[in-house]
């Protein structure tokens, strides 16, 4: 991988994270998804059927949020190399306006409210899906203000959302089967400007996929600044993944 801005940024994150070297095989219900054409019809009808089991399946397998919201926490509040933050100050959390694009059952919701997050909106194509993140209870209260089902990642997101979040995640959504790397473009539209997008890429979609490609694209043409990469880390029993986080210009 090569060597833009704030890929050194990226590897010096990576501390404090232990790369699972050894991998075991992928559940079947994975690699079923893993084969998946990345057709709606497809995605629909796969994840109407596994939503009820979803979260159970995953147990002790998907770490993958956990990381990507530590992450988001080490760049929006942390010091950068030029001894400012990206984003305010901890406390403001609470307020910011976050969009989890692709929340399936609500795994990076719980992580985000859990730190501290208020004001999260959950998006899926899913139905099923969002009815789990629907479900889902922190002390007796679900930790999404808003849940929108039919959101398809591979085309524009609506206009009433455009720049309409000061943080935009993506977690296990950029994965072989699912979307196009383009996908990363809509992401940025819905994000204000300087504010974050933080993205996870599986392993195996990155190498198979134009999406260094597409991310270097959008980044030489200002649309977004490439803060950080964190490189190899820990995602699921059977892969890594690299995260990234992205600032819109």
């Amino acid at each position: 991988m090569g060597d833009d801005s704030g890929h050194d940024m990226g590897h010096q994150k990576q501390q404090g994270f232990t790369a699972m070297n050894k991998k075991s095989a992928a559940p079947e219900h994975i690699n079923k998804a893993l084969s998946l054409d990345g057709s709606v019809a497809a995605l629909k009808a796969y994840y109407a059927t596994w939503a009820a089991s979803y979260d159970s399946d995953l147990a002790g397998d998907y770490t993958g949020a956990s990381v990507l919201c530590h992450f988001f926490q080490e760049i929006a509040f942390g010091s950068r190399e030029d001894g400012a933050s990206v984003l305010p100050e901890p406390g403001a959390l609470p307020t910011l306006r976050i969009a989890d694009v692709g929340c399936g059952t609500g795994h990076v919701g719980r992580v985000l409210y859990e730190q501290g997050a208020r004001v999260i909106d959950g998006m899926d194509l899913s139905p099923e899906m969002i009815s789990q993140a629907a479900r889902l209870q922190i002390n007796g209260v679900c930790p999404y203000r808003a849940l929108y089902a039919d959101i398809d990642l591979n085309q524009p997101l609506p206009v009433q959302w455009q720049q309409a979040y000061d943080v935009t995640f993506c977690c296990g959504v950029f994965t072989l089967g699912h979307v196009h790397p383009t996908a990363l473009n809509h992401l940025a539209a819905i994000t204000r400007p300087r504010g974050l997008v933080m993205v996870s890429t599986r392993t195996t979609y990155y190498e198979a996929s134009d999406y260094r490609e597409v991310s270097d694209q959008l980044v030489a043409s200002g649309v977004i600044s490439l803060v950080a990469r964190l490189e190899n880390a820990p995602y699921t029993q059977d892969s890594d993944a690299h995260y990234w986080a992205y600032q819109v210009n």
